[in-house]
């Protein structure tokens, strides 16, 4: 059990660490119209994030934590495959 909970903690501080690390002095440009969708406006929040860069990194920084946490626990062949749909 505490295992599981290990790993659950250590997943989710996956997600925070990469906001962490990208550079909080880098602004985010966001030019939205009061009227649009909540849909809409998730994209151009992703559309920002992926010109910025900051998903790229975030999965950088994800996959080499990972790969140093699965070879402490004795998994040091880590391979990182993605679903393309």
């Amino acid at each position: 059990m505490k295992r599981n909970l290990l790993l659950i903690c250590s997943v989710i501080s996956l997600l925070l660490i990469p906001l962490w690390t990208v550079s909080i002095g880098a602004p985010i440009e966001l030019k939205m119209a009061h009227y649009a969708s909540p849909e809409s406006k998730e994209q151009e929040i992703l559309k920002a994030a992926l010109d910025d860069g900051i998903l790229q990194q975030a999965q950088t920084n994800a996959e080499a934590y990972l790969l140093k946490f699965f070879a402490a626990l004795g998994f040091p062949n880590t391979i990182f495959t993605y679903d393309q749909g």
